[in-house]
């Protein structure tokens, strides 16, 4: 539940004002994060929809799809060791943690490729240079979104945007500025 509060204040403060005006959000986390990581733990899909009903499906979804030790070999060059959670470790399914990882990340997996069968999210082959991926990427992305008719917000202007064009009472908004 910890996760789904903090998706819920970053979608009604982050997300959902952007989109309110008709801007384009893009995340490294959303509702099919939760799918997979507490449908892995055994979470009924219907439980976890039902807790993220509140946002809206999203226009694109891409699944950065490697194998499991790809992955490993990404995150170990990043830090020394795997964390619990990240690790699938409290579930018990065995006390070494690159094992419980395999695990872990193969359930993950099979959500993923679920939601890929079902059209819920694009799977896109996350093997190969950061060059590579990219142009992946945009190749996908343009496939998908209609950019044409989006008008550039210089950043120093966003929040000014956000007060004038959306239907969100600013004045009694208690959060989501600059801190003073």
């Amino acid at each position: 539940m910890v996760h789904a509060a903090d998706f819920a204040d970053r979608w009604a403060r982050q997300i959902e004002p952007v989109l309110e005006i008709g801007g384009i959000v893009i995340c490294d986390r959303y509702k099919y994060t939760a799918m997979a990581r507490d449908g892995s733990r055994d979470v009924p899909l219907e439980t976890i929809e039902a807790t993220y009903a509140f946002a809206r499906e999203p226009d694109l979804t891409l699944y950065f799809d490697v194998p499991v030790d790809v992955s490993f070999d990404r995150i170990a060059r990043g830090r020394p060791k795997l964390k619990f959670y990240e690790a699938g470790m409290d579930m018990g399914w065995t006390t070494d943690p690159f094992e419980s990882y395999r695990i872990f990340q193969g359930r993950v997996s099979d959500i993923y490729s679920d939601l890929v069968k079902m059209g819920r999210i694009t799977r896109l082959d996350a093997i190969g240079t950061v060059s590579e991926v990219q142009s992946r990427v945009r190749e996908v992305f343009e496939d998908n979104i209609d950019l044409s008719s989006v008008q550039v917000i210089d950043q120093s202007d966003r929040f000014a945007q956000n007060l004038s064009e959306s239907d969100i009472d600013w004045l009694t908004y208690s959060g989501g500025g600059e801190e003073e």
